[in-house]
């Protein structure tokens, strides 16, 4: 058995895994097992289980696993999420200090384990020379990195409690410099920056997660971004962000040149309400983004303020952002040139996309790239634009519209969209009547009409009954 993906797949015939360990060596091959995924088992508390062997030979003693680890040289990814573990690794006897070797191991995924504090609860040593991502994620008693032999005799504040930290995952100077993706928390994040490991150690990283942050001060943000240089994407999530880009000098890295970074995440940011400050004048990261996802940002109002340009944006998602009012002022939106790409799903106060800034005076706006549309589930959504401007979709081919019960026009001014030929509704039904503003316009009218109706027939079934 070379590869398998879940341990479901043996779960009834092999064994009982939500009350017992996953100590398996006798019923696996895991000198071939390259894979291990493990999701939603909550009683289970060890993932390998076995005793230590001592053998004499020449006066050196080696300690070895009996069983798991001494065979699983071939691991080449292990993910773990939503169980109950408390360690990856547990021993009945012996406490000597070992070393633990993945050669292969390229992927480390630990994802919502609420009880994980560490991978083995004695001294010991893991390395995994061939790692390239290490997302830790919801593991609030697991420290992922220790600096200096001092992190043991610290605690960890987990709600209300303050734990003993066990053993850290990894000592941060022997990281895998193959590490690309990698998962930071606020805490380690200041060691970082308070010099704590050498500047240099994650120059590989391309994909950074950022999580669990609070308010920092004001060129964190820029000082951090200077530690990982040659980062493309940029996810930041679960944190207390105000405002994420307060400075204009973020993303102009002054050691490394202008950052790199042009795909930004945001997740689960409950209180941003300014990805960029409203006195920005501009901003290194915005001009080269090209892609943008904005999810479960409710006190967010708008998506950047007129002075922002988005030259080089291809794709922009916005997702449960309940206070947007608006995407964006006429002044961004003209700096969209590259966009091919626009979902807005789930924003149930945006009355548009684009709101004309005070004193426009250009009558017309052209999206030259724009390709495929998408607004699903805005209650509120009215129109594209409220204003009088001519709107111009030369490379316009998608158009989806659902759950949009206000919107009565695509605009209030002239759109012209020559390659469109369809619009999708509700049910994946395709509707086309003349032009882009007639079909829209042909659409609320039936859904008023279907409406009156529904409630003409409920009134007559109530009087009906009453008589």
């Amino acid at each position: 058995m070379s590869e398998i993906q879940s341990f479901r797949e043996i779960q009834e015939d092999e064994v009982d895994i939500q009350q017992h360990p996953l100590y398996l060596a006798d019923q696996l091959a895991f000198r071939s097992f390259e894979r291990l995924e493990l999701f939603e088992y909550s009683e289970l508390k060890e993932v390998w289980y076995g005793q230590v062997r001592e053998t004499q030979e020449d006066d050196v003693v080696d300690m070895q696993l009996e069983h798991p680890l001494y065979l699983a040289d071939k691991l080449e990814k292990l993910d773990i999420e939503s169980c109950g573990v408390e360690e990856i690794v547990a021993i009945e006897e012996g406490s000597e200090e070992l070393n633990f070797h993945f050669a292969q191991l390229t992927i480390l995924r630990l994802v919502s384990l609420t009880k994980l504090k560490s991978f083995y609860r004695e001294n010991h040593t893991l390395e995994c020379p061939s790692l390239k991502t290490l997302n830790v994620f919801l593991c609030e008693a697991l420290q992922i990195f220790s600096f200096d032999h001092l992190d043991s005799q610290q605690t960890i504040e987990v709600g209300e409690a303050d734990l003993p930290i066990h053993q850290a995952l990894f000592y941060v100077e022997k990281v895998s410099l193959n590490l690309t993706d990698l998962s930071l928390n606020e805490k380690d994040a200041m060691r970082i920056l308070n010099g704590h490991c050498e500047k240099n150690l994650f120059t590989g990283i391309e994909i950074l997660y950022l999580q669990y942050f609070q308010e920092t001060p004001v060129t964190f943000l820029d000082d951090l971004l200077e530690n990982f240089p040659n980062t493309t994407t940029l996810l930041v999530r679960y944190s207390s962000f105000d405002t994420l880009f307060p400075s204009d000098e973020i993303g102009q890295c002054s050691n490394e040149g202008p950052t790199q970074i042009n795909s930004l995440w945001l997740f689960e940011l409950k209180q941003l309400k300014n990805i960029w400050n409203d006195d920005s004048l501009s901003n290194p990261i915005a001009e080269i983004l090209e892609d943008l996802s904005v999810w479960v940002c409710p006190s967010l109002m708008r998506l950047a303020p007129p002075s922002i340009s988005f030259k080089n944006l291809t794709n922009l998602e916005v997702k449960d952002c309940k206070g947007l009012i608006y995407l964006m002022t006429s002044s961004t939106a003209k700096s969209l040139v590259h966009l091919e790409s626009l979902k807005i799903k789930n924003c149930e106060m945006i009355e548009d996309v684009v709101r004309i800034d005070e004193g426009e005076s250009e009558e017309e706006m052209v999206f030259e790239s724009l390709e495929d549309l998408r607004l699903t589930s805005l209650l509120s959504f009215k129109s594209f634009c409220s204003g009088n401007l001519t709107f111009v979709f030369p490379s316009l081919v998608q158009l989806k519209v659902r759950g949009c019960p206000k919107m009565q026009n695509f605009s209030s001014g002239v759109t012209l969209a020559p390659f469109l030929k369809t619009v999708e509704v509700e049910n994946g039904k395709m509707r086309w009547k003349e032009d882009l503003n007639t079909t829209i316009q042909q659409l609320f009218m039936e859904k008023k009409s279907h409406t009156n109706n529904h409630q003409r027939r409920s009134k007559n079934e109530g009087n009906a009954s009453s008589s």
